[in-house]
Order: structure tokens, then C-alpha cells, then sequence
């Protein structure tokens, strides 16, 4: 199950983005981007989408001036679900 990364509001914030930049720029819900920071309000665990988690590393990447995949791994954490 994919996840953000401890530090994703701090990464974000390290290059000059919110949560409500990388909303609006990657044109994904702030609502989806709050689930996946606070995984105890939703009432069933699904991770996040794959399609919008690149959409978040491409702003990042774009922002950081870095490779999208690098971008990606450093924003996001691949956990097994047991």
C-alpha cells in the first residue's frame, strides 16, 4: 500500500509548496491529499492511487528541480500490507 513519506509536508514545504499548491497544480483533491496525511479518519485504508501520487511527484519534482522518480521515492513509501 502506498503512503506519503514522514517528512511529505516538510519536503513539500522545502521547496515553497502547501498541500493546497500541490492540490490545485497536480489537480487532485486537497480532500485525497488530507486522507492520505490522516489515515485515521477514513473508515477503510486504500492508499493512495498510483495516477495521483505521480501527479504530486511531477509538481515536487518540477519545484525541487529533480527527477520525477527520484521525486517519487522521496515523497512516497511502498508498505506490504499484511
Amino acid at each position: 500500500m502506498l503512503r506519503p513519506a514522514e517528512d511529505f509536508r516538510h519536503k513539500l514545504a522545502s521547496v515553497g509548496l502547501g498541500v493546497d499548491d500541490v492540490a490545485q497544480r497536480a489537480t487532485i483533491s486537497r480532500a485525497a491529499i488530507f486522507a492520505w496525511l490522516n489515515p485515521g479518519t477514513q473508515p477503510r485504508r486504500k492508499g493512495i492511487r498510483l495516477k495521483n501520487a505521480w501527479a504530486v511527484a511531477r509538481v515536487y519534482a518540477a519545484a525541487a528541480d529533480i527527477d520525477k522518480a527520484v521525486a517519487f521515492t522521496s515523497l512516497f513509501v511502498d508498505e506490504s500490507v499484511d
